[in-house]
């Protein structure tokens, strides 16, 4: 009997993203537009390079065990007018800040179970240490064709460079923790036979340490934005699946509950966070569907179409702000792909076409941002090497 080794395998990366300067230009409305702040403009230029390392080891059947580490290195320079009527006002800034991650994550699959285990640790120059992880156990049973699944992790989103370093009309926090969420999921999928599934899902997320701009700072001159709101979702995502020689069609439709459960410095029905009402731009009701035909083995077609329902939102062209109601939309989108050269391991190219909101629908996913009507996409894919061997 042949004696079977541990496995191991590693893998290296190195990207390098380079922002062009990018800004806003909030002109005055009229030159009778001369009171209060009437004006701003910004400019601001991004770098970041990002280093990385995995490997994989699989002491056993069954088992594996992945560990890595990332290093991402960024700097901003920004630059930024206010007009008003006391005058201009002007503001520099210059930073540049690194972040390091180690992560790990523990794979068992033994018959019918599955059971899996990650961790994430945070080093970064801005807010400090932070750790992440996530769970999850997965049961299949062969003969009824049902899978059992629950999972549940934490996460976090970092401030963003506005929010730590604004200079000028608005002052940014460089003492900001990140925002966390902790969140759990249940679900079942059952297969029904002739290339059909149903998936039913249900979940419950908690945010906290929600980053929130004030207009009255605590302290005369002190920053804007503070760690304060604090929020929840919960809802159910039914899905179902049928796939039949070339077509596979999908449909999906989620049903959310969001309440925000600490307003922090918000007052008023115009406020941001309004403590028990709804989360700002989240859907109670959103459907999808998709049909995804293959035309031959070098051409496939892609129908997509989604019904977003109504969400709360607010009109800051008024102070205070006032509550308004974005309407339900519904977008359509065709897309197609054409292999024409390459295949079986061999250098290749793709061409996609794609084809977005092709109903021309005039919707907003924020109040007063109309969003891009018709629009036509064409690209490319080039595989220098193939797979195989």
């Amino acid at each position: 009997m042949p004696i079977r080794r541990p496995h191991h395998t590693s893998a290296g990366a190195w990207r390098f993203r380079a922002g062009a300067d990018r800004g806003t230009d909030d002109a005055p409305d009229s030159p009778a537009d001369s009171l209060g702040f009437f004006g701003f403009k910004s400019l601001t230029d991004t770098r970041r390079v990002t280093v990385g390392a995995r490997g994989l080891w699989r002491p056993k059947a069954g088992t594996a065990l992945t560990a890595g580490y990332e290093e991402e290195r960024q700097s901003v320079r920004g630059f930024n007018q206010s007009f008003s009527q006391y005058g201009m006002s002007s503001g520099n800034s210059e930073s540049d800040w690194w972040n390091r991650a180690f992560h790990a994550q523990l794979s068992w699959v033994r018959d019918a179970l599955a059971l899996n285990v990650g961790l994430r640790a945070e080093d970064d120059e801005r807010f400090g240490g932070a750790a992440t992880w996530r769970t999850g156990a997965a049961w299949r049973s062969v003969d009824s064709g049902t899978r059992l699944r629950v999972s549940a992790g934490t996460g976090i989103k970092e401030p963003t460079f506005f929010e730590t370093y604004a200079t000028g009309f608005v002052t940014g926090n460089p003492d900001l923790s990140p925002e966390r969420s902790t969140s759990v999921e249940a679900g079942v999928d059952q297969e029904l036979g002739g290339g059909a599934k149903l998936s039913l899902t249900g979940f419950r997320q908690g945010y906290r340490d929600l980053i929130q701009y004030t207009g009255s700072p605590p302290a005369e001159g002190g920053p804007n934005f503070f760690n304060v709101a604090q929020a929840r979702s919960q809802g159910l995502e039914a899905e179902a699946t049928v796939e039949a020689s070339r077509l596979r069609l999908t449909g999906t439709y989620t049903h959310l509950d969001t309440e925000v459960q600490d307003a922090g410095f918000d007052e008023g029905p115009g406020a941001t966070f309004v403590e028990g009402s709804r989360l700002l731009g989240r859907p109670k009701h959103t459907l999808a569907a998709t049909a995804f035909y293959r035309i031959s083995s070098r051409v496939g077609v892609d129908v997509s179409a989604r019904r977003v329902g109504e969400r709360e939102d607010r009109d800051f062209a008024a102070f205070p702000a006032e509550p308004v109601t974005l309407p339900a939309y519904t977008v359509l989108d065709l897309s197609a792909s054409f292999d024409i050269a390459g295949g079986g391991g061999r250098p290749g190219l793709t061409l996609m076409v794609r084809a977005e909101n092709l109903l021309d629908s005039a919707y907003e996913e924020v109040w007063g941002f109309a969003a891009p009507g018709r629009g036509l996409y064409v690209g490319g894919r080039v595989v220098l090497g193939g797979s195989g061997g």
